[in-house]
């Protein structure tokens, strides 16, 4: 009885969400690239100049993620797996510098 009550509830066609406006996303995509090359050449300082870069390559890929991979769409538990493989990205980092730099 409980599953065909599940059954019931779920509608596929009340899960489409659309698609996002591919075009905007792209433009806004060659906007930021154009933007990080010009302002990382034209600063003198350089670490404004990395900061720059990166903060815009940081943007460019929350737009990526959120558009084209259809993240936004996804619950909430999606996000704190990819904010744990995130942070297991970054303790590799962490670990394997000494290494590197040593």
């Amino acid at each position: 009885m409980a599953a065909g009550a599940l059954r019931e509830e779920y509608r596929p066609e009340s899960d489409y969400h659309g698609h996002p406006n591919y075009s905007r996303v792209y433009v806004s995509l060659l906007v930021l690239l154009v933007v990080g090359l010009v302002v990382g050449a034209l600063l003198g300082n350089t670490l404004l100049a990395i900061l720059v870069v990166f903060g815009t390559a940081f943007i460019k890929a929350t737009l990526v993620v959120a558009n084209f991979m259809h993240m936004r769409y996804e619950p909430w538990l999606i996000y704190v797996l990819m904010g744990a493989f995130g942070l297991v990205v970054l303790a590799l980092f962490w670990f394997v510098f000494p290494d590197i730099v040593i």
